[in-house]
């Protein structure tokens, strides 16, 4: 028993250090924003990450806590194989279909959030960002159900720096 405990205890602490890491060098970069940013500026990113908060769950449709519960239902691996599969096909339709109502729709929704059309280019990006990002949780899902802590923190870390760094490069450098 103890060492279940002490794996768990393990694992968790690899799971939650990447998150943790990031959300770090976020805080730290929170004086530069102020810094580069004017304040209406700053209040467009603001909108724009509550944006992507709000779609998050939209794109994943709470496949992703599905996912693991679904994948003990089935015990061979051509069954897992298919229940991925199925779960790939739909959010390929369904956010398909979500992605172009939003681009679609973006102009009209950007004038409405942001009263202007200046932030259409970072709109379009973050609801591509979101599309793509949103099959993500299978890879992530499988890594956790294998028990594959440093490879999923290690991945983690890479996709979230990675974004860190793409919002230094677009906030900024734009």
């Amino acid at each position: 028993m103890f060492n279940n405990v002490r794996r768990l205890s393990g694992q968790l602490f690899v799971y939650g250090s990447a998150d943790v890491a990031v959300l770090g060098i976020n805080f730290i970069l929170l004086p530069l924003y102020t810094r580069v940013l004017s304040p209406a500026e700053y209040g467009a990113l603001a909108l724009l990450l509550v944006v992507e908060a709000l779609l998050k769950p939209l794109y994943r449709w709470g496949l992703d806590t599905s996912f693991l519960r679904l994948y003990y239902d089935y015990s061979s691996p051509d069954d897992r194989q298919t229940l991925a599969g199925t779960i790939v096909i739909f959010m390929l339709l369904v956010n398909g279909l979500v992605t172009l109502a939003l681009v679609a729709s973006f102009p009209l929704v950007t004038e409405k959030i942001f009263g202007s059309q200046a932030y259409d280019l970072a709109v379009l990006l973050l609801v591509g960002n979101r599309f793509v990002s949103g099959f993500l949780f299978l890879p992530f899902s499988l890594l956790r159900i294998q028990e594959r802590s440093r490879w999923f923190a290690m991945l983690t870390f890479i996709r979230s720096f990675g974004t860190v760094v793409a919002r230094l490069v677009l906030v900024i450098g734009l």
